[in-house]
């Protein structure tokens, strides 16, 4: 019998998680928590809360570091962060996800990509072979990424874009307009609808997860 899954996260990315791993899994006890509510929640017995399993479904609205936050409270307190992998999705058999990842309906993933922890594909994405995505990398919802792309952590890439081969995309790189991208794209990069050439951060402090 699996563990009770207590999914973490307020809003329309919780609600769209929280739908597909019931359908995935509709004999399974789901909760949601508010994050807000996180705190009081682990002052439960601790025995009783290491026979359960998290989640923590908080959008990509700079919120990636606060969701890498509650994943460390989470495995400071010896508790069992899971990942969901969509039943509609096509992947390899040896394909291997770090903790707190989610991959969505329709989705289909090459052989040969490494994924760290903290990613999340949206649905009908695509990723082609000998891919990798660093820690915290968001993709939206009709992504295409082509063959050996690497992509840096706390990277976002909204909706219906494109990454063609061989791409490399830096670190805290933040895309929000449909494109396709030919050229690597240097970290701490903004590409946003309303301008016109992107922004670039000199100086970057980063904020802490806790």
């Amino acid at each position: 019998m699996k563990k009770k899954l207590h999914i973490i996260g307020c809003g329309e990315i919780c609600d769209e998680i929280t739908y597909y791993w019931r359908a995935d899994e509709p004999d399974r006890e789901i909760t949601n928590i508010d994050p807000e509510a996180l705190a009081d929640f682990l002052q439960n017995d601790k025995l009783l809360l290491r026979q359960d399993a998290f989640f923590v479904a908080l959008d990509n609205d700079l919120l990636n570091l606060k969701r890498l936050g509650f994943i460390n409270q989470l495995v400071q307190e010896g508790l069992k962060v899971e990942t969901f992998v969509s039943r509609l999705a096509v992947v390899p058999p040896d394909l291997k996800l770090g903790f707190n990842s989610y991959v969505g309906p329709n989705v289909i993933i090459e052989p040969s990509c490494r994924f760290s922890f903290n990613t999340f594909i949206g649905v009908h994405s695509h990723i082609g072979s000998h891919s990798t995505l660093q820690h915290s990398v968001w993709l939206g919802k009709r992504v295409t990424v082509g063959q050996k792309v690497n992509i840096g952590n706390h990277t976002v890439l909204t909706d219906n874009i494109t990454i063609k081969r061989e791409v490399n995309i830096g670190a805290f790189t933040c895309i929000e307009k449909q494109m396709v991208v030919h050229e690597n794209i240097a970290e701490k990069t903004f590409i946003l609808e309303g301008f016109q050439s992107p922004l670039h951060i000199i100086k970057f402090s980063e904020p802490s997860a806790a």
